[in-house]
């Protein structure tokens, strides 16, 4: 074994993992809902209380393209979910915004500080079947329109020396 593996074996931290947890808002809810697929739940540096929810995060298979996007996966609509989602409105249309966190998790069951994220997130597509609830949730855009102003000669003269 050669010394340099040798030092990152002796330094290496262990029992480390990484687990995701849901924040949901909407202006209808009275509290937001905070949710993790790890038992019994954890309190994150916040006090925020996350609770058990059998769920999954699939993230976009494309990373170049600057758009964030997620599939979530709730496996059950169970009390603690089926609660939430009778507080709002059918008519609605103000989408529900979702914040995901990802935590770093320890031996013990003890949370350390944020690995990735916040991403906030606004839920869109949500289908209920008898297994549960599926949605995507997207970024919202920031740069869809542009700034009015198109340089050219005639507006700036300056820019007459940059121009071939």
């Amino acid at each position: 074994m050669t010394p340099e593996f040798r030092e990152f074996l002796t330094q290496s931290i262990t029992g480390v993992g990484m687990v995701d947890g849901v924040e949901i808002r909407h202006p209808s809810l009275k509290t937001s809902v905070f949710m993790t697929p790890v038992y019994p739940g954890f309190t994150d540096s916040e006090g925020n209380f996350y609770e058990y929810v059998p769920f999954a995060v699939n993230r976009s298979s494309k990373q170049g393209d600057l758009k964030q996007e997620f599939k979530f996966t709730i496996q059950d609509i169970n009390e603690i979910v089926a609660v939430y989602v009778d507080q709002i409105p059918i008519d609605t249309e103000l989408r529900p915004n979702v914040i995901l966190r990802t935590f770093l998790y320890r031996d013990g069951g003890v949370i350390a500080d944020i690995a990735d994220g916040p991403y906030v997130l606004e839920a869109e597509n949500i289908t209920f079947t008898s297994q549960g609830c599926t949605f995507t949730a997207t970024a919202q855009q920031t740069n869809y329109s542009g700034t009015g102003l198109i340089y050219t000669g005639s507006r700036f003269p300056t820019l007459k020396a940059y121009m071939q």
